[in-house]
């Protein structure tokens, strides 16, 4: 299903597909609808690096992959591999969406473009959310004595060579927010508002931000709390990216937000 204007039709009567000069279909009507097919990719692509996952493991029992004088721990390709993934469809279907339904720019389709300015802005945006959750675990911790859930274990628990994290903080820290934010604020948030309005835009999208990193968790606590944390992260980034109409300062934002869980993480091996 795809969306032509930003208010659904009235009742009973049939949807209006509004034309340009040269009777083609104005553009961009891509919509809701290739959220859906953004996120059968992602399904698909994830699925496929599953079954690669498995075929790695068995056939590297003894713990690792070898590339020439090169040895990678199986369990960092498992997680590059699987993080990797996600892009086919975080990155791939905007750039077909753009391609094929909207202007073929994925900065006026989508926002994402970059100023100097966005820089400082999504630094403090980040800290704000880092703070945000350290205040809340803290409290977490007081009252129930656990460390807050959290869907780190997506990071592997594996400790990786000092070469090990720099790639992982390039991969998650660096490609993963260009992904995400591409996918989540400007493809999902920019559809869902063009037919709902802008506020629904922020919040499905934030929901639906938080919802799909429930499948990188491996508790049930984490499944119930995730969501919420995740989703409030979204919900920042949506309102910074809603204010100034493009991706910049979001996706430096979920740069420090990924980049602190890998430093954290490195910081814990040694």
């Amino acid at each position: 299903m795809d969306e032509d204007s930003a208010t659904p039709p009235p009742s009973g009567r049939p949807k209006m597909i509004h034309r340009g000069p040269d009777g083609s279909r104005a553009r961009p009507w891509w919509g809701i609808g290739d959220i859906g097919y953004g996120l059968l990719v992602f399904l698909g692509s994830s699925l496929v690096a599953g079954v690669v996952v498995v075929g790695v493991v068995l056939a590297t029992s003894h713990g690792g992959l070898r590339n020439g004088n090169i040895k990678i721990p199986t369990s960092l390709w498992v997680v590059l591999l699987s993080v990797a993934a996600g892009w086919v469809g975080f990155i791939g279907w905007p750039l077909v969406a753009s391609r094929v339904k909207g202007f073929g720019s994925l900065k006026e389709d989508f926002g994402l473009s970059f100023k100097w300015v966005d820089l400082p802005m999504g630094v403090g945006v980040g800290l704000f959310a880092l703070f945000g959750t350290t205040a809340i675990g803290a409290l977490w911790k007081s009252i129930l004595g656990s460390d807050l859930p959290s869907n780190g274990d997506e990071l592997g628990t594996s400790h990786y060579s000092a070469a090990g994290y720099i790639v992982l903080f390039i991969f998650v820290a660096m490609i993963t927010p260009v992904a995400e934010e591409l996918f989540f604020r400007g493809l999902s948030m920019r559809a869902i508002s063009k037919r709902y309005g802008a506020w629904w835009g922020i919040v499905a999208s934030s929901i639906l931000f938080g919802v799909l990193h429930v499948t990188t968790v491996s508790s049930l606590s984490a499944a119930l709390v995730v969501p919420f944390i995740v989703g409030a992260y979204g919900f920042l980034f949506a309102l910074i990216d809603s204010r100034v109409q493009r991706l910049g300062p979001s996706i430096v934002a979920h740069g420090i937000v990924n980049g602190a869980a890998v430093l954290s993480m490195a910081l814990g091996a040694h």
